[in-house]
């Protein structure tokens, strides 16, 4: 069960970085022709004095103290991983986690990332 949440903590948030991630929205651009091979070396490419922009998520997810604690490591994992991504994590009981979620939704204010389901 353990590495069953943990691989799916994973894959949420690997999906969630993809979503944040830069990117044009319309392709290659036809103004702007790519640099030929010889305006950079193989060893340029991202400057690496630039550090990424710092990113803020927030993640909800239900369930037992347990539970919690578990993506709480997960989540501090992934932050030692990705030191420009603060996660913000909440949880909530089973019990209440839909009428809190749906609070959020219906303001405006719902986390970036959340749970929904079960087994």
């Amino acid at each position: 069960m353990k590495k069953h949440l943990m691989g799916i903590l994973a894959a949420v948030l690997v999906l969630t970085l993809a979503a944040c991630g830069g990117g044009s929205s319309g392709g290659p651009s036809s103004e702007s022709p790519s640099p030929s091979p010889s305006a950079s070396s193989p060893a340029a490419g991202p400057s690496s004095s630039a550090a990424p922009e710092p990113v803020e998520l927030r993640i909800m997810w239900w369930g037992d103290q347990t539970r919690a604690d578990l993506t709480n490591q997960a989540l501090r994992k992934f932050e030692e991983k990705y030191p420009h991504i603060k996660v913000v994590g909440e949880f909530a009981p089973s019990s209440s986690y839909f009428d809190k979620l749906n609070t959020l939704l219906a303001s405006g204010t719902a986390p970036d990332v959340f749970f929904l389901g079960g087994n």
